[in-house]
């Protein structure tokens, strides 16, 4: 077993604690920094797709009028340029790819520690594990989300 494999966190709160300090480390500009605040938008994107938009400035703005289908295309176009842009950052920014791929990867194994967590508490129920897993995903995007705001927005 080797040292890293030693350090991974083994529990959801553990990975989810670990996906924070990671994403929070990062100073404000850094190619890092840049690599966690695409891989946030990029599942906001895939999490919000499609969806009508609400309040009174998407009302006024006429953001609220496009039909399904235009919220579908505008919503694809945006996840096309902003994986274009991943793709072309992980190639020309030292510390880029690491960051987004540890990212990527530290997400898949808190991914798979709420899956066992949920067989565990959830026994054959496949549809509370799952709910269990995506509370997982989405509470730590969140915690996450949090993290990268305050530091882009430290007045607020």
């Amino acid at each position: 077993m080797t040292e890293q494999d030693i350090n991974r966190p083994k529990t959801t709160d553990e990975g989810m604690d670990h996906i924070s300090e990671f994403a929070h480390k990062w100073e404000l500009g850094t190619p890092e920094h840049c690599a966690v605040n695409d891989f946030l938008n990029l599942q906001l994107l895939y999490g919000r797709f499609g969806e009508k938009p609400s309040g009174n400035l998407s009302e006024i703005s006429g953001e609220s009028s496009l039909t399904q289908e235009q919220r579908e295309n505008r919503d694809l176009q945006k996840i096309a340029l902003l994986e274009h842009s991943i793709e072309q950052n992980q190639a020309r920014l030292p510390g880029y790819s690491n960051a987004y791929v540890h990212l990527s990867v530290s997400f898949q194994e808190l991914l798979g520690s709420a899956a066992m967590e949920a067989k565990a508490k959830f026994t054959d129920d496949s549809e509370k594990e799952k709910e269990y897993v995506k509370k997982i995903y989405e509470e730590t995007l969140d915690y996450v989300y949090g993290d990268v705001f305050e530091k882009q927005n430290p007045n607020l």
